[in-house]
């Protein structure tokens, strides 16, 4: 695990506790580099990836299409260990594309839930006014 990159992490997402019910979202990169932390995402999958670095290529690669301006990963828990990485359950994918496609761009993970980001504000926020976007979730 990068320190480093985990205290620049922790600093950006603050207490969670403290974001009254807001949702906190990092680039891909900010929670990925330098995590090593296998219970920090996708845990309890059937078949998860081996390395957290396979799981920031696939969601690099689906932020890389065309048809895609981005893909953020939402803060959703730190329990405060020394040795832990801030977790994840979810994903959002700014795209004009259907959520049942995004949902076969996942094939391999799929998630519990998706659905389109009804949150305008949530969007403008991000810098995504007027966009699109589905939110997916893993149990």
């Amino acid at each position: 695990m990068d320190n480093q990159k985990r205290y620049a992490l922790l600093v950006k997402v603050g207490d969670l506790e403290d974001t009254g019910n807001r949702a906190v979202w990092v680039e891909v990169e900010e929670f990925f580099d330098g995590n090593d932390d296998l219970a920090s995402f996708w845990c309890n999958l059937s078949g998860p990836p081996k390395e957290l670095s396979q799981v920031s290529e696939f969601l690099r690669a689906i932020r890389s299409r065309i048809d895609v301006d981005d893909v953020l990963v939402c803060v959703t828990q730190f329990d405060g260990g020394k040795e832990e990485w801030p977790f994840s359950d979810t994903v959002l994918v700014v795209t004009d594309a259907s959520t049942t496609d995004v949902q076969d761009w996942f094939d391999r993970f799929p998630p519990d839930e998706a659905f389109a980001e009804e949150d305008e504000n949530l969007l403008s926020d991000l810098g995504y006014p007027g966009r699109a976007a589905v939110r997916l979730w893993w149990d």
